[in-house]
């Protein structure tokens, strides 16, 4: 449930810290606000296991980085199955245009 309330903390603040300043768009904060939330999370909870600093922070930023890296080939498996191609143009056709 921390993860959760961390997250939305997160998501407000960066929301308005850039409205203030216009700084990039909403995809761009939200994906920085949801990979920051990761790794702090990750972190806080490794920390809190008895894991040393140096490994806690390694842990959070390879989550966050795996969370990322999943939703870049989300993007793409998903861009290349809803982009559509155009359509092929049959021969007679395009020589019935070269005529006209």
């Amino acid at each position: 449930m921390g993860t959760i309330r961390l997250l939305r903390q997160g998501i407000r603040v960066q929301a308005a810290d850039q409205a203030r300043r216009g700084g990039p768009g909403p995809d761009g904060a939200i994906a920085i606000v949801v990979t920051t939330t990761i790794a702090a999370a990750r972190t806080a909870s490794l920390l809190h296991s008895g894991h040393p600093l140096h490994a806690a922070l390694s842990g959070g930023f390879h989550d966050a980085f795996a969370v990322a890296a999943g939703l870049a080939v989300a993007g793409a498996v998903a861009a290349f199955a809803l982009v559509r191609r155009p359509a092929a143009v049959p021969a007679a056709a395009a020589q019935d245009e070269a005529v006209r």
